[in-house]
């Protein structure tokens, strides 16, 4: 897909012509056989995300944090829709971080078997309006490991 992002970021092709599943670029003609949604990155780059994703999850300390096959990728994290995450793991935390394009980050704690993983997971409960698709969604990090 590097050959895809290249021509994307080039402007070889417009998004329209990426939406419709058709991208000719020059001598050749990809056809994505799949649904995408295809997003302007804050960086003006634009990710691509496939509609049948691969599971993925969330662990630590041998407990599921969240399990979901429907997510969202930003900036390399994968973020869970709320209802996917197990809140019970999971503690509110004082913690509030600002991100210039997202919003303001709220933070969880995890709680396993006794022992605690302070700030490892973060969701945006009210975000800008180019981070509208992962308002709620949660994303970890700090020893928690996600598979996908």
């Amino acid at each position: 897909m590097t050959a895809f992002y290249s021509a994307l970021k080039d402007g070889k092709f417009s998004k329209a012509e990426a939406q419709k599943g058709m991208i000719k670029n020059q001598s050749q003609s990809l056809n994505l056989s799949h649904s995408f949604s295809l997003t302007t990155d804050y960086d003006g780059t634009i990710p691509l995300h496939s509609s049948q994703t691969p599971m993925a999850k969330a662990i630590w300390n041998g407990a599921v944090l969240a399990e979901s096959d429907q997510y969202e990728i930003v900036e390399g994290n994968v973020y869970f829709p709320p209802d996917k995450v197990n809140m019970q793991y999971l503690q509110p935390s004082s913690t509030h971080t600002t991100c210039p394009w997202k919003g303001t980050a709220s933070y969880y704690t995890a709680i396993v078997d006794g022992k605690e993983n302070k700030d490892c997971a973060w969701y945006y409960p009210d975000v800008k309006p180019s981070a509208k698709q992962i308002k709620g969604f949660v994303a970890f990090w700090r020893g928690v490991q996600v598979i996908k």
